[in-house]
This record gives C-alpha cells, sequence and structure tokens, in this order.
C-alpha cells in the first residue's frame, strides 16, 4: 500500500508517527474552532472582550495548526481531519464578519463623535454653507 497517495489514511494502516500527527492535527484545530466560537458568540451578544488577548490566542492557535499541517508531510488527511478544517474555515469566516460589523459599527461611533467634536468647538461665527452668522453672502 502507498501511504503517501492522495486517498484517505485508515488510522490503523498510518505509520504511528503520522497517526500521532494527525492526532495533533486535528487536536489543534478543534481547539482553534472553540476559541474562534468563543469570540463570535462574545462579540454577537456585544459583551466587552479583551480584542488583543483573543488575538494573540488565535495567532497561537493558527501557528499551532501551520505546525501540525507541516508535521504530517506526504501523510494523507484523514475525512475526520477533512471535516474538522472544513468547520475551522466556517468558524473563521463566522468570526471575520462579526468583527468586520463591529469596525464598522465602531468607525461609525468614531465619526460621530467626530462631528460632534467639529460643532462644539465651532464658535459660531461661520455656518454651513458659506453663511456667516445669520447673514448669507
Amino acid at each position: 500500500m502507498n501511504l503517501n497517495s492522495n486517498a484517505d489514511a485508515s488510522p490503523s494502516l498510518v505509520p504511528a508517527h503520522s497517526a500521532s500527527a494527525l492526532t495533533s492535527l486535528t487536536e489543534t484545530a478543534r481547539r482553534l474552532g472553540l476559541l474562534l466560537e468563543e469570540e463570535t458568540y462574545e462579540l454577537k451578544r456585544f459583551a466587552t472582550i479583551d480584542v488583543h488577548d483573543f488575538n494573540r490566542r488565535k495567532q497561537q492557535g493558527l501557528l499551532d495548526l501551520d505546525r501540525a499541517l507541516r508535521s504530517l508531510g506526504t501523510t494523507p488527511m484523514s475525512d475526520e481531519a477533512k471535516s474538522i478544517l472544513s468547520g475551522l474555515r466556517t468558524q473563521l469566516s463566522s468570526n471575520l464578519a462579526m468583527l468586520s460589523l463591529h469596525i464598522e459599527a465602531m468607525t461609525e461611533v468614531a465619526e460621530l463623535i467626530k462631528y460632534s467634536i467639529r460643532r462644539s468647538e465651532s464658535d459660531g461665527t461661520y455656518g454651513p454653507r458659506g453663511t456667516i452668522g445669520s447673514a448669507t453672502r
């Protein structure tokens, strides 16, 4: 049997180090998926979150996932691993959508604050659209 083929590997037919690499990959992907679920859930309920901590943990999770994928070498990926990685891709998309929504909302709030500050700093000498005080040019 050729273990380097792209066919799905049965765990009993894969050398021990390859089985260990597959286990590492699936566990790492599951951990990262749980982290993404947690952050997405907190964002959906508009909770205050530590963005820096989530980013640090996601970066570490992605680094671990990259290492686990590299350790597979030419070992074929199991159906379970493929399924977990597919789910992880979906979780990443959901997380990205929620983060984008929150960034857009923060941008809108920042624009409103900026507008309010500009209005409060004005002494009223120059009005909107070329007016001076209450007279029009």
